[in-house]
């Protein structure tokens, strides 16, 4: 995903936040999951999620990382269900919204 830093993030830093739901099915057939970010190629760390339910993701950014006017975000989980005749993604999260803020 492409996100714009917010004001001052380039000197302060910022964080990075999903916020997200991880549903029954996963946590039943996969066990806990863990998501991890880079932002702009910087890895912004790991967090584990081992029950149903909603979660925020938040993680510090440096402000190496957000020099730009727009900064690439990428995300990734350490195992999803494999996709189906009925549905071709590979899933894991129920993604509600991702966003950087300041500190």
């Amino acid at each position: 995903v492409v996100l714009r830093p917010p004001a001052g993030a380039a000197q302060d830093g910022a964080k990075l936040q999903l916020v997200f739901t991880l549903h029954d099915a996963v946590v039943n057939k996969l066990g806990p999951v863990t998501v991890n970010a880079t932002v702009n190629g910087t890895p912004v760390g790991a967090e584990t999620f081992s029950a149903v339910g909603d979660y925020t993701y938040s993680k510090e950014v440096p402000a190496s990382a957000l020099g730009s006017d727009v900064v690439k975000v990428e995300f990734t989980t350490d195992k999803s269900l494999a996709p189906t005749e009925q549905d071709k993604r590979e899933l894991a999260l129920i993604v509600k919204s991702i966003g950087l803020v300041s500190k």
